[in-house]
């Protein structure tokens, strides 16, 4: 796997994370699709290329003492660079040095990429499978590992992921 496959993610979801805190401020950059149950769904305009994203932040944590940064799940199009499809995580803290993270979609489990607060699928045909089982799931629970070991487990609910990504898929033209 190349860098730049690698610090590519990272960025894009610093980027997103950043977006998302600043949606208010940049009503004309973006726009909120629609609040879908758990999901929330948006699409951010930036030189006539359009980004449609969605996330939700976990109902439940568990595992983490001490301060913790946000922590999301995120589906992402990005049509005008042929990224569609894509599945990546914010921790809102640093993983281990060798992380290991592992998502459950009820019976399904997927193991992850990460680095610094983030966590990405390995692969295109990864993220298409994590969403079909995520568009048949009810609960997604991601399990990862502090720098000092301990062991987090963040559940999300996948009330409403369905809505969203056809939102999305519609928004930014994904069939």
């Amino acid at each position: 796997m190349s860098r730049f496959q690698i610090e590519w993610p990272m960025r894009f979801i610093h980027s997103i994370i950043f977006v998302t805190l600043a949606v208010p401020l940049l009503p004309a950059a973006a726009e909120v699709i629609g609040v879908y149950r758990a999901w929330t769904a948006v699409t951010v305009s930036k030189e006539k290329k359009n980004t449609c994203m969605m996330w939700a932040q976990p109902k439940r944590s568990r595992g983490f003492k001490g301060k913790r940064g946000d922590v999301f799940a995120f589906v992402t199009h990005q049509p005008s660079e042929d990224r569609i499809n894509r599945v990546s995580f914010e921790t809102g803290y640093e993983l281990g040095a060798r992380p290991n993270v592992l998502v459950r979609v009820d019976d399904d489990t997927f193991s992850l990429n990460a680095e610094g607060t983030g966590a990405w699928t390995r692969s295109g045909e990864d993220d298409l499978a994590m969403i079909g089982a995520m568009r048949e799931g009810q609960v997604m629970t991601v399990e990862s590992e502090t720098g000092d070991g301990a062991l987090i487990r963040d559940r999300f609910s996948l009330l409403g992921f369905t809505a969203a990504y056809k939102a999305i898929s519609a928004a930014c033209e994904v069939r």
